[in-house]
């Protein structure tokens, strides 16, 4: 797995420690993890414990490595739903530009661009005010970090704001 704290292992074993009135739960986890283990958790030790949890991987680890590496990419945008290579469905996260496609679709979006005089002329389309109020030829060029983004991040506000999706600010 990729996931910065993340290492897929098996469920081997289970131990009931009575002395402590705890069970241990054993993860066997492949040798050449070894040293990442000990870097992300630390060695265990009793006076300090380390705090995990625990979940149940769904589907091969290469497959769940292959999201990983798309959650990177797609980091911080809300989250859609995607097939993997093992024909289970999983969650995607959205890019900014997909975003913005979806938004130029809201009826209740379009009806605020036509109230609030984004609409020069007769052929302004949503995604033509949104390029236009962006300054970008294309909807893919409005990618996290640039200007283009932090102009559809106001307009955007200004919208949920203006339509009582978002509180004002005080």
């Amino acid at each position: 797995m990729t996931d910065a704290n993340v290492i897929s292992g098996t469920y081997a074993d289970l131990r009931q420690v009575k002395s402590r009135g705890v069970w241990q739960l054993v993860i066997d986890v492949p040798a050449e993890y070894a040293e990442r283990l000990v870097k992300l958790f630390g060695l265990p030790k009793q006076d300090q414990p380390t705090h995990l949890a625990v979940a149940q991987l769904k589907g091969s680890p290469e497959a769940l490595d292959r999201e990983a590496q798309g959650r990177a990419v797609n980091a911080g945008t809300p989250a859609s739903q995607a097939s993997v290579a093992s024909g289970e469905t999983v969650k995607r996260q959205r890019t900014l530009p997909e975003l913005v496609g979806m938004r130029c679709n809201d009826g209740h979006f379009i009806t605020w661009l036509l109230d609030c005089g984004y609409v020069e002329g007769p052929d302004d389309s949503p995604a033509i005010i949104v390029r236009r109020e962006c300054g970008v030829a294309s909807r893919s060029e409005i990618l996290p970090g640039t200007e283009a983004a932090e102009r559809w991040n106001k307009l955007e506000t200004q919208y949920l704001m203006k339509t009582g999706r978002m509180a004002e600010p005080r």
